[in-house]
């Protein structure tokens, strides 16, 4: 008896792990490259399945994003939803030297591997992360 109830306590402990799913590649390398400095290959590469109009919009707001932010000094991870086995949204603080900002993916793994299909930034949570996961900063009335 007292096995199966350890038993039961470790399935019960490790559901959450299962509900955060893994950071895919393309959107780990990203955000490594924008530690590094380079927030111009980072989005170069979440870019990579946007056709050239969407591409060159993202990138024309590269460095508006630099001014905001002045540095990237780290990064969070605030959830990653799985809506199914093929689609996820992730949700991140970044860790800026001025302000926090706040980036959301809408990736996509058909035949290959992770692709990202939406970017959003915003510096305002409210405007980016969903009340339903996280609340809202400022409740409106």
């Amino acid at each position: 008896m007292r096995l199966a109830l350890q038993l039961v306590g470790l399935l019960l402990a490790s559901q959450p792990l299962r509900a955060q799913d893994s950071l895919p590649p393309v959107v780990h390398d990203g955000l490594e490259q924008m530690l590094a400095g380079h927030s111009d290959s980072a989005f170069l590469g979440w870019t990579a399945a946007f056709n050239a109009e969407q591409r060159q919009s993202m990138m024309d707001a590269v460095p508006v994003f630099d001014r905001t932010c002045v540095k990237v000094v780290g990064y969070d991870v605030l959830k990653i939803v799985s809506l199914s086995p093929h689609l996820r949204r992730a949700y991140f603080l970044i860790r800026c030297q001025s302000q926090p900002l706040y980036l959301s993916f809408v990736l996509y793994q058909g035949a290959g591997p992770w692709a990202v299909t939406t970017i959003n930034w915003q510096s305002d949570p409210d405007q980016l992360l969903p009340p339903s996961l996280f609340g809202a900063q400022r409740p409106r009335p």
